[in-house]
C-alpha cells in the first residue's frame, strides 16, 4: 500500500513532459504522442480503440503474406531508418515538415492501405523492425499523403519505462537488511532474531 502511495505521489509531482513511444528492444525514442494519427484502412482484419499516451488511438490488426498478424498504430512522423533495396536511408522526424519527397524502394504489392506504397522501417539505433512508411503512389500527393504504420507490440511507453526505473529519493527509501524491508524500527521487535540487521 505504501508503494502505491509513493508511485501516486511521484506521478502527481512529476513535471508534465511530452511522452513518447520507445523501441522496446533498445529504448530509443521513436514517436511523440502529438504525432499519432488515426489512418483508417479498409483492409484491417479488425480494429479497436486504446488509450495510448493519453490519446484515444485507433489500433488496427493486419495480416501479411507470411501470415503474421500485427496490431498497428499510425503516426505522421517518426524517427526511423527506412530500409531501401540497396541501402538504409535516415529519416529525420521533421522530414515531412520540410516538404521533402522521399524516393526509395517501395512496394505496392500486399499493401494495407489501397493506393499507398510501403517501405520497411527499422529502429535507427538497434535495427529492429518497428513498422512501415506508407506514401501515396501518386507523385502529386506524396507530400501530403504519407504516414508511418508502427507495430504496437514493438513499442513501449516512455512513461511506463520511467515508472519502472524510478529511484525513490532518500526520504522514501525503506530500511533493508537484505531480506525484509522495514518501514519502522519498532517492527524489529516482532521479527525473529535471525532477520534483524547486524552491526
Amino acid at each position: 500500500m505504501y508503494l502505491l502511495w509513493l508511485v501516486w505521489c511521484f506521478m502527481l509531482t512529476a513535471p508534465a513532459v511530452p511522452v513518447a513511444l520507445l523501441c522496446r528492444n533498445c529504448g530509443h525514442e521513436i514517436v511523440e504522442g502529438s504525432t499519432l494519427t488515426n489512418e483508417k484502412s479498409v483492409k484491417a482484419l479488425r480494429s479497436y480503440n486504446m488509450t495510448i499516451l493519453g490519446r484515444n488511438q485507433l489500433v488496427q490488426v493486419f495480416e501479411n503474406a507470411v501470415p503474421e498478424k500485427f496490431d498497428v498504430i499510425t503516426a505522421s512522423t517518426a524517427e526511423l531508418k527506412l530500409a531501401g533495396k540497396f541501402e538504409f536511408l535516415y529519416l529525420i522526424k521533421r522530414i515531412l515538415e520540410e516538404k521533402e519527397i522521399i524516393v526509395l524502394q517501395s512496394y505496392r504489392a500486399d499493401t494495407w492501405w489501397p493506393n499507398y506504397e510501403w517501405t520497411v522501417c527499422v529502429c535507427p539505433s538497434c535495427g529492429f523492425h518497428l513498422g512501415w512508411y506508407f506514401q501515396s503512389g501518386n507523385i502529386q500527393v506524396k507530400l501530403h499523403k504519407s504516414f508511418f504504420g508502427l507495430v504496437l507490440d514493438y513499442l513501449i511507453s516512455e512513461e511506463y519505462v520511467d515508472m519502472l526505473t524510478w529511484v525513490p529519493t532518500q526520504e522514501h527509501l525503506l530500511k533493508y537488511d537484505g531480506k525484509i524491508p522495514l518501514t519502522d524500527l519498532t517492527e524489529c521487535e516482532t521479527l525473529p532474531t535471525e532477520t534483524l540487521p547486524r552491526d
